[in-house]
């Protein structure tokens, strides 16, 4: 009977909408259901089981798990774009609802503490989704927790208020979207790299704006983008890519990481300010459907063979 009313109470914050949203997150409570089973049978996340099945995901959050589900209302859903939900549902674009879909996803069981003394959670699409407290409500990706720790059999649902939004856009697509990275993105193109940047990965891509390969002395970029100076230049960019996504926290942690090339670069934090190879990392962690993104103030040479 207690996990009967608490689940009709977090059902009725759930269906409750706006009013819901404006109170503090209500705990729900524990069920012998999976986390797919319990979603079906609590009113309210019909859209959600719906494009799970679409995504064939139902299997995957059947699993034995643990899996943190951050789980959107109906409610949640009925607000999106609708050429966003006109996208996300053609079936010829079943890997980006997948993607979305598996940003509400955390591998592993974490309460609502565990979610709120974290600054970030790592989620099954490989992005990071960052926890915060505002306005007296916990968020995740900002969108408001209404409702905690509905405890599963293989995992825990909290429910968001609104549906949260990875990048879906590729490393390179983000860059040339920001119009402060075209050298690199012409240096990438002339060096027959954009094809492999623009593949699944992950890559971590320490990327120079246009203003550090302007510092470089005049005539060196020209000089690198003629075909006979390819192999020099693809020596040069390849220093610039991690295989694997190293946010920055996990890269100054290890300090020495090595490149694409095959060198390393070292990563620390000097006078407070996040460096690597000396250049100074001014936007970090800019995340990407197939990895992630530092924004770097200088260009970096490898060693000379």
């Amino acid at each position: 009977m207690k996990f009967l009313s608490s689940l009709a109470l977090a059902c009725g914050l759930i269906l409750g909408g706006a009013n819901a949203a404006s109170a503090a997150p209500t705990t729900a409570a524990v069920s012998t259901q999976d986390i797919v089973q319990t979603a079906v049978s609590t009113p309210g996340f019909g859209t959600l089981t719906t494009l799970l099945t679409q995504a064939n995901l139902v299997s995957t959050l059947q699993g034995p798990g643990p899996f943190t589900v951050f789980a959107p209302t109906d409610s949640a859903f009925s607000t999106l774009d609708p050429n966003l939900v006109t996208f996300l549902t053609d079936p010829a674009n079943v890997e980006s609802l997948r993607n979305v879909l598996l940003y509400h996803v955390a591998p592993g069981q974490f309460g609502s503490p565990q979610v709120l003394a974290s600054p970030f959670l790592s989620m099954a699409n490989g992005q990071r989704a960052n926890v915060t407290f505002f306005g007296g409500l916990p968020r995740i990706d900002g969108c408001i927790i209404s409702v905690t720790d509905i405890i599963c059999s293989n995992g825990i649902i909290h429910v968001l208020d609104a549906v949260m939004s990875p990048n879906l856009a590729r490393i390179a697509d983000t860059a040339a979207s920001t119009s402060r990275f075209d050298t690199l993105l012409a240096a990438l193109g002339a060096a027959n790299l954009a094809a492999v940047l623009d593949g699944p990965g992950p890559f971590t891509v320490l990327a120079p704006t246009d203003h550090a390969f302007a510092a470089l002395p005049p005539g060196f970029v020209a000089s690198l983008l003629l075909p006979q100076n390819q192999g020099l230049l693809q020596d040069i960019l390849k220093y610039h890519v991690i295989p694997g996504r190293a946010y920055a926290d996990q890269a100054l942690s290890q300090g020495n990481v090595t490149t694409l090339n095959g060198n390393e670069v070292f990563f620390a934090v000097v006078n407070g300010v996040p460096r690597v190879n000396g250049a100074r990392i001014f936007k970090r962690d800019i995340d990407c459907l197939n990895g992630v993104v530092h924004a770097i103030d200088r260009v970096l040479l490898p060693p000379l063979p």
